[in-house]
């Protein structure tokens, strides 16, 4: 029993990290075909061109996509998510900052949707085949 549970826990977990890769490069291409130039639309239109070509080599776009992406990976894995476009922060400090606010908030939608989900719940075993089980 011990070894099939562990295998299920390693199986999950290999799987939430595929899925969690598949995401991030669906988001990476996505991006890089949607979006236009990066530089361009934070200096402006009447940029100069040597502007624009120092701010391609400041944010690695100079590079091939793929070899961003790989060393974005890599960077992510030893725990460094990079720096903020637009004032240059880094990002794991902007999460850090929002990270209490976001668990509590996590944590009161919980205690409302539990007790409601319980009452439902009961409700909809107390009334077999009836409106509240179907519903």
């Amino acid at each position: 029993m011990q070894i099939s549970l562990l295998r299920l826990i390693l199986k999950r977990f290999a799987l939430g990290l595929v899925t969690l890769l598949a995401i991030s490069l669906l988001i990476t291409v996505g991006v890089e075909a949607l979006s236009g130039d990066v530089c361009t639309a934070m200096m402006g239109q009447m940029a100069s061109e040597d502007k624009v070509a120092a701010c391609h080599r400041l944010l690695n776009l100079d590079r091939p996509v793929h070899l961003r992406y790989i060393e974005w990976m890599v960077n992510f894995a030893q725990g460094d998510m990079g720096k903020t476009l637009t004032n240059h922060r880094e990002v794991v400090d902007v999460i850090g900052n929002r990270i209490g606010n976001t668990f509590f908030l996590a944590i009161a939608s919980a205690l409302i949707a539990i007790p409601i989900s319980l009452a439902l719940g009961i409700i909809a075993a107390l009334y077999r085949n009836s409106f509240f089980d179907r519903s």
